[in-house]
């Protein structure tokens, strides 16, 4: 019997771990991801077996990204990025709002090559995760020289009702709140490309790209 929620999280993770070692990688499959609530459901932890899934997930091939450092830092979210960082099996970092409280994390990421999936407008909402465009941690990322992309997160959830996610939307909040001009728009766009997981993303859809945005 699971007697609590900490037993049934384990139980849930050892399925899926055992799903993973019992079938290698499924065909279709492109990448592993781990959202959610940080403070719950803590990565860098030794007795939650979360990280047992990446790892293994790691182990058969296939690529890891994974939420840390989105919620404020009361919940452990900064203990989350760091694992994130140094674990040596993270590819991209969705949010990584919490590399404001230790900068030291944005050097690493720029040395191991980690894109971080930027979601602006789903971090201001209600100035819950962040307070505004203008003191976003995006800047912080930029100026360290992290690879970065632009996400809309998800689209019913992301934002509050002055602040709607899109695309196009996302583009303009980088080059105008949060002042970091066209070329960092546009460089954001290439480092999702190039930091995509599915196969059919080839160096001529990247130079196609990156052809069409030099006009």
């Amino acid at each position: 019997m699971l007697q609590t929620e900490g037993d049934r999280r384990k139980y849930h993770s050892k399925c899926h771990c055992s799903y993973l070692q019992q079938a290698g990688r499924p065909a279709g499959v492109v990448g592993m991801d781990v959202a959610g609530d940080e403070g719950s459901f803590p990565l860098a932890s030794d007795i939650d077996p979360m990280a047992a899934g990446l790892r293994e997930a790691f182990r058969l091939g296939i690529p890891i990204t994974v939420h840390a450092g989105e919620w404020p830092e009361k919940f452990g979210s900064l203990e989350n990025l760091r694992w994130a960082v140094t674990n040596n099996i993270t590819r991209r970092i969705g949010h990584a709002v919490a590399v404001r409280s230790d900068p030291d994390l944005a050097q690493i990421m720029r040395e191991k090559n980690i894109t971080v999936e930027v979601c602006l407008t789903s971090n201001i909402g209600n100035g819950y995760k962040v307070k505004d465009y203008t003191v976003h941690p995006v800047r912080q990322l930029a100026e360290a020289g992290v690879s970065f992309s632009l996400s809309s997160d998800n689209l019913l959830l992301s934002g509050d009702a002055e602040h709607a996610a899109s695309p196009t939307g996302e583009l303009l909040h980088l080059v105008h709140d949060a002042g970091l001009g066209w070329a960092r728009a546009r460089q954001s766009v290439l480092s999702g490309l190039r930091a995509a997981f599915s196969p059919g993303m080839t160096q001529a859809i990247i130079n196609r790209a990156e052809t069409m945005m030099a006009i």
